[in-house]
């Protein structure tokens, strides 16, 4: 086990009580909580605060830099909250952007930041004018991602943008079976799903349909979104219906501590006690407790068809 402050190793003069770290695929950075006995208010000595760096490493376990965004000393411990998100993504900003490409613009904010940029199967689409109106950086972008079917992540000094539904199409990685004695949950929300998402912006307007949905709910945004032409409607109101109808089939389950199921993979599971939920799921979150030894694997059906 390494634990590095402010690029100094510090594992010899700690005791951990807790540690977890929890990643996400998409609209979130990753994040970490860990604790330590806090005797002789030593780190209290030495005042962190937020902004300072952390990282966690043990054998195949890396939660890359994390900057430190609180801290709460209390009845002789000290607990750090930590994101992968530097401190710069919290300002907020306000300017225009023209004839700008969707990863230009990904590039463009990884730059600012600091943060190298991948993108992983994204139709690069090009923008005569777009606001950012009073936004983070990274709000701004999560923004654009969803209307155009994409998610977007930061981890480990990295942001990536990739398609959704080509991520979720992928090969599954790995087969995980759930024993009986497994600790699962599952949930069933395809009631709440809409059949139709309606988009209209002026003299232009796009209506996409869930072909697979049959409760006749119609998704509209409460609040307006700008379009160039009834083609861009349509691929946003395509973008707005995944977003909302996408964890209609969630669940998680935990199991002993591995580092082999990432946030953002497409694993199979199969389930001794619930086997309609059989199959590919895409994992959209995990949280791994490195003191007690455990993962808790958040996962969601693909949807089908867009």
């Amino acid at each position: 086990m390494k634990l590095i402050y402010n690029g100094v190793d510090i594992t010899p003069r700690v005791f951990i009580n807790r540690c977890e770290h929890e990643t996400f695929a998409e609209k979130r950075a990753d994040r970490l909580l860990i604790r330590f006995v806090d005797s002789g208010n030593r780190w209290s000595a030495w005042q962190p605060k937020s902004g300072d760096t952390i990282r966690y490493q043990n054998k195949a376990a890396d939660t890359g830099v994390m900057y430190i965004t609180r801290v709460s000393p209390a009845n002789g411990l000290i607990t750090f909250y930590a994101s992968a998100m530097p401190p710069t993504g919290e300002i907020v900003k306000n300017r225009a952007w023209e004839n700008i490409r969707l990863l230009k613009i990904g590039e463009d904010i990884a730059a600012e930041h600091d943060l190298k940029f991948q993108s992983y199967g994204v139709t690069d689409r090009i923008y005569s004018y777009i606001r950012q109106d009073n936004q983070s950086d990274f709000d701004f972008l999560q923004t654009r991602c969803l209307l155009e079917g994409c998610a977007m992540v930061v981890y480990n000094g990295r942001l990536v943008i990739y398609d959704e539904q080509v991520r979720e199409s992928a090969r599954a990685t790995t087969r995980i079976k759930i024993g009986a004695d497994g600790v699962f949950e599952f949930s069933d929300r395809s009631g709440e799903s809409y059949s139709s998402a309606e988009i209209s912006s002026g003299e232009y307007a796009g209506v996409f349909y869930a072909d697979n949905v049959r409760t006749g709910r119609i998704l509209r945004p409460r609040q307006p979104i700008e379009c160039v032409s009834n083609e861009e409607a349509l691929r946003f109101a395509r973008g707005i219906l995944r977003d909302a109808n996408k964890n209609a089939y969630t669940g998680n389950f935990r199991r002993q501590l591995t580092c082999d199921y990432a946030a953002g993979s497409v694993v199979e599971i199969e389930n001794a006690k619930a086997s309609k939920w059989n199959g590919r799921v895409f994992i959209t979150r995990t949280r791994m407790d490195y003191v007690k030894g455990e993962i808790k694997i958040f996962f969601r059906k693909p949807l089908e068809g867009y």
